[in-house]
C-alpha cells in the first residue's frame, strides 16, 4: 500500500516522480540511439533498393537485342512492308512486286435461290382523299387540309413510333411529320405513296415490328394508320433454318479439306453451317454475297493449293452450287530482290532476315538500319538511374548532423555520414564504370570514346561528382561505326588464354586453370606441336578419337583421343567467363559489384538483414532497454516503500507527541 504525505504533508508522488526521471536518463538515451539506427536502417534499404534498381537498367546492357536491333522503313507501304531480326543486315533491298500471291476459290456456280429478308411494312389503311385526286403533302394543316377527305382537326401534340416521340404542330405538314420521323431513332423510314403514308422498318427480318402508340395530336388517325395492320417481315433463306427455305436441303455431312461437317437442316441454318467452316481446321473461309445470292469458299493460305471437296450424303453443297470444276486455283507471288526473282506461294515471306509483306504489285526500296535509338535510350535510361545513385550517395555521405535537433526531419540528417559502406559502393562504381576493357579495338575501350564520359571524382573540377555525361551525337557515332564492339564494350564476359602442356606418353587429361568457366563458344581450340610440325585437332562431343579432342566443360579440363608422346608440346587456347577485372564488360563488372551489394548474404544484408549488424544492435538495445525498464520499476516500488515507512513513522512520531502532550495537561490539572 502507499502512503503518500498524510504525515508529512509532502507531494510524494511528485518526488517520486522528479527522482525516476533522472533515473531514466540512460533509458531515454538508449531509445535516442535504437531510433537512430532505426533510421540508418530504413536508409540503407533505401540505398540497397536504388542499386536493385540500377542493376535493372545495367541487365538491359547485357542484352544483345539492346544492340543489335533493327529498323526497317518502306518507301512506299502500299507496295511492301517489313520488318527484321537482329541477325539481318543492315542495307537496302529493292524489291519489286512482280505479282501477288492469290488464293485459291470456288464460288456458286449461280444464284443459290436462298429468299431474302424483308422488312415490316405499315401503311395507311386507305388513301388519304378517296375518292378523287391526292392529298396535298405540303398543306400545313391548319389551312382546311385541303384534297383531303379527314375533317378532324390536327393540333400541336405528339405519337410514338417503336417507342419514340415524334412531335407534331398545327402548323407542320405530312412531309414535314415524315421528315421528323425519317430524322428520329424510330427506326423506319417514312414516305408518302400513292396517296398514303408508308413506314417500313429499317432492320430487316420476321421479329422486329413497327407499333404507333400515344396520339395526342390526331396525325395517326388522319393518315390512316391508327386501324392500319402491319405486313410483318420475313428473314432471310441465309438465316432461317434450311427445312424452311423451300430448296429442298438434306441431312448428312461433307468435308472441306478433309474436315467433316454434319448438316442438320431442321435445327441449323445456312450461315450456321458456314460459321462451322469459318471456325474449323478446313482452313477457308466462307462467305455469303447476299446481292449476288452466291457463296464463296477461299483458302486461308494462297498460293497454287487446291481446296478438296467431298459432297458426303448431304445435298448441300450442290444446293449452293459449289462444283469443284469452278475452281479458280491460286496462284504463287512473283518477286525480284536485288536483281533476283524469286516465288513464294505467300505474300509474307522472309528473306536473309527480313520479313517482307507484299500488298500490291511495283517497286519499293526496303532500308535496313541499326536501331540506334532503342540502343541510346537504353543507355541513357542507365546513365540517368547512376547519376541518381551517386547523387544519393554524395548527398548521404556530405550531410552533417545537427547539434540540438528539434524535428525529426533535423535528427535524420547525417546519419550516414562518411558511411564506409556507401564510399565502398561509390568507389566500385567509379572504378567499373572507368577502367578500360581489354581485347577491344583501341578507339572503343572505354566509355568516354564513345560518348559516356565521367565527372570529376570530388566535383572540384567540374562539379559533377562522379556523375556521368551523355553524349548522344558521339554514342550514335559509335553505334553506327561498330555496334558489336560498343555491345562488348559494356557485354564482354570472356577472356581469352593459352596454355601449354607437355606430352608424358601417357597422359590424356589436362586441366585447365580456369576451371568451371570454359566457354562454349568460341570452342577451345587445341594444337599439337612436335618437332616444328603443329597440328590441329579436331572437337567431338563424344569419346574422342585419334586427332581429336573433347571439353570437359563443368571441370575445366581437355581430353585428348590419343595421348601425345613424351616431350610434344599440347598448346590449349580458349575463352573463359569474367566477372570483373579489366576483360569484363563495363555492365558485367557492375552486374557483378552491383551483386555483392544487394543479393541476400551480400554487403547490404550483412547490415541491415535478418542477421545483420544493424538488426542485431537494434535488438540487442530492445533487450537492454527491457531489463531496465524492470530495474526502473523496481527501484520506483522501493521509493515508494521508503516514503510509505516514513509516513509511518512521522505518524507514530506524531501520535506519541499528543500522547505525552496529553499526559502532561493532565499532570498540570492534577498540580492545580
Amino acid at each position: 500500500m502507499r502512503i503518500g504525505g498524510l504525515a508529512s504533508g509532502l507531494d510524494t508522488a511528485s518526488l517520486i516522480k522528479q527522482l525516476m526521471d533522472v533515473e531514466r536518463i540512460p533509458l531515454l538515451k538508449m531509445q535516442e540511439r535504437q531510433q537512430i539506427l532505426k533510421w540508418r536502417k530504413e536508409a540503407l534499404e533505401e540505398f540497397r533498393s536504388k542499386l536493385s534498381a540500377l542493376q535493372s537498367k545495367v541487365s538491359t546492357l547485357l542484352l544483345t537485342a539492346t544492340f543489335t536491333g533493327k529498323t526497317v522503313s518502306s518507301s512506299n507501304e502500299s507496295v511492301a512492308t517489313a520488318t527484321a531480326t537482329t541477325a539481318a543486315a543492315t542495307g537496302t533491298y529493292t524489291l519489286t512486286v512482280n505479282s501477288l500471291a492469290t488464293a485459291t476459290t470456288n464460288t456458286s456456280t449461280a444464284a443459290i435461290g436462298l429468299p431474302p429478308a424483308t422488312a415490316a411494312v405499315l401503311q395507311s389503311a386507305a388513301e388519304l382523299n378517296t375518292p378523287g385526286g391526292d392529298a396535298d403533302p405540303n398543306a400545313p394543316f391548319n389551312s382546311g387540309q385541303v384534297n383531303w377527305d379527314y375533317t378532324g382537326t390536327i393540333t400541336d401534340g405528339s405519337f410514338k413510333i417503336n417507342g419514340v416521340t415524334i412531335n407534331v404542330s398545327s402548323s407542320d405538314t405530312i412531309n414535314t411529320v415524315l421528315t421528323k420521323i425519317n430524322e428520329s431513332a424510330a427506326g423506319v423510314v417514312a414516305t408518302f405513296t400513292g396517296d398514303k403514308v408508308v413506314l417500313t422498318q429499317k432492320t430487316k427480318g420476321a421479329t422486329p415490328t413497327i407499333t404507333v402508340s400515344d396520339d395526342t395530336s390526331g396525325f395517326v388517325k388522319a393518315v390512316k394508320l391508327d386501324t392500319a395492320v402491319v405486313q410483318p417481315g420475313t428473314d432471310s433463306g441465309f438465316t432461317a433454318k434450311m427445312n424452311t427455305t423451300g430448296l429442298g436441303f438434306t441431312d448428312g455431312y461433307f468435308t472441306i479439306n478433309n474436315i467433316t461437317f454434319a448438316v442438320n437442316t431442321a435445327t441449323e441454318s445456312v450461315q450456321d453451317i458456314l460459321n462451322k467452316i469459318n471456325n474449323s481446321a478446313a482452313g477457308v473461309t466462307a462467305f455469303y454475297d447476299e446481292q449476288a445470292d452466291k457463296i464463296t469458299l477461299t483458302s486461308k493460305e494462297t498460293g497454287n493449293k487446291p481446296i478438296v471437296i467431298d459432297f458426303g450424303t448431304t445435298n448441300f453443297l450442290s444446293i449452293i452450287k459449289i462444283d469443284p470444276a469452278a475452281e479458280v486455283r491460286g496462284q504463287d507471288g512473283s518477286l525480284t530482290i536485288n536483281g533476283t526473282t524469286i516465288t513464294r506461294s505467300s505474300n509474307t515471306f522472309e528473306y536473309n532476315g527480313v520479313t517482307f509483306t507484299a500488298r500490291s504489285t511495283g517497286t519499293v526500296q526496303i532500308t535496313v538500319k541499326q536501331d540506334v535509338d532503342k540502343t541510346i535510350a537504353a543507355v541513357e535510361a542507365f546513365v540517368n538511374e547512376y547519376n541518381s545513385v551517386i547523387e544519393w550517395i554524395n548527398t548521404k555521405l556530405k550531410e552533417k548532423t545537427v547539434k540540438e535537433p528539434a524535428t525529426e526531419a533535423e535528427k535524420k540528417q547525417g546519419i550516414l555520414n562518411s558511411d564506409y559502406l556507401l564510399k565502398m559502393v561509390y568507389n566500385e562504381l567509379r572504378r567499373s564504370v572507368s577502367d578500360a576493357v581489354s581485347g577491344l579495338r583501341v578507339d572503343m575501350q572505354m566509355l568516354a570514346q564513345i560518348g559516356i564520359s565521367t565527372g570529376a571524382s570530388t566535383g572540384t573540377v567540374t562539379g559533377l561528382e562522379g556523375k556521368l555525361v551523355l553524349d548522344k551525337e558521339k554514342l550514335r557515332a559509335a553505334l553506327e561505326k561498330d555496334p558489336l564492339t560498343v555491345y562488348n564494350l559494356f557485354a564482354k564476359g570472356t577472356a581469352s588464354a593459352t596454355e601449354t602442356f607437355v606430352g608424358d606418353g601417357s597422359t590424356t587429361t589436362f586441366n585447365l586453370s580456369n576451371k568451371g568457366n570454359i566457354a562454349s563458344s568460341p570452342l577451345p581450340v587445341v594444337k599439337i606441336v612436335s618437332g616444328g610440325v603443329t597440328t590441329t585437332l579436331t572437337y567431338v562431343s563424344g569419346t574422342p578419337g585419334a586427332g581429336q579432342f573433347t571439353v570437359d566443360f563443368a571441370n575445366g579440363r581437355i581430353i585428348l583421343g590419343q595421348a601425345p608422346a613424351a616431350g610434344e608440346e599440347v598448346q590449349v587456347s580458349y575463352e573463359y567467363s569474367v566477372s570483373s577485372g579489366s576483360a569484363a564488360g563495363v555492365a558485367v563488372r557492375l552486374k557483378y559489384s552491383l551483386d555483392r551489394f544487394v543479393r541476400s548474404g551480400g554487403f547490404i544484408d550483412n547490415r541491415i538483414g535478418s542477421n545483420g549488424s544493424l538488426t542485431k544492435e537494434i535488438e540487442n538495445l530492445s533487450r537492454q532497454m527491457e531489463r531496465f525498464e524492470e530495474r526502473l520499476a523496481a527501484r520506483e516500488e522501493e521509493l515508494w516503500r521508503q516514503f510509505t515507512a516514513l509516513e509511518k513513522l512521522l505518524s507514530t512520531m506524531m501520535n506519541q507527541s499528543q500522547w505525552l502532550a496529553g499526559q502532561l495537561n493532565q499532570l498540570m490539572g492534577n498540580n492545580k
